[in-house]
C-alpha cells in the first residue's frame, strides 16, 4: 500500500496516482500472464487436433488399402500390362469394393 493516499493535500493527490499505476501495473501482468497461459493451452489443444486428425487419416486409408488388397484378385498382373489393363484392374476392384 502506497502511504499517504487518503490525504486531502498535494501528497495525498499524487499518492493516489501512484496507488492506481501500482494497481494498473499488477493488473496488466496478471492480464500478460492469463494471455501467456492461454498461448499454451492453445498450442497443446491445436497439436492433440492434429495428432488425433492424423491418426484418422492414416486409420481411414489402412483401412482403405485393406479393402483393395483384399479385394484385388491374386492373378492382377493377368489384366494386362498397358493402360487398358490398369483401368480393368481399377474397374474390378471398385465393383468389388463397393459391393
Amino acid at each position: 500500500e502506497i502511504p499517504a493516499v487518503g490525504r486531502r493535500d498535494d501528497v495525498g493527490a499524487l499518492a493516489g496516482a501512484v496507488q492506481i499505476f501500482k494497481e494498473n501495473m499488477i493488473q496488466t501482468r496478471r492480464l500478460e500472464e492469463e494471455t501467456a497461459q492461454a498461448r499454451v493451452e492453445a498450442e497443446a489443444q491445436r497439436k492433440t487436433g492434429m495428432s488425433q486428425m492424423a491418426d484418422s487419416f492414416d486409420a481411414a486409408v489402412g483401412r482403405n488399402i485393406g479393402q483393395v488388397c483384399a479385394a484385388a484378385p491374386e492373378n492382377w498382373w493377368d489384366l494386362g500390362g498397358d493402360r487398358t489393363g490398369h483401368r480393368a484392374l481399377l474397374q474390378y476392384l471398385t465393383r468389388r469394393i463397393r459391393t
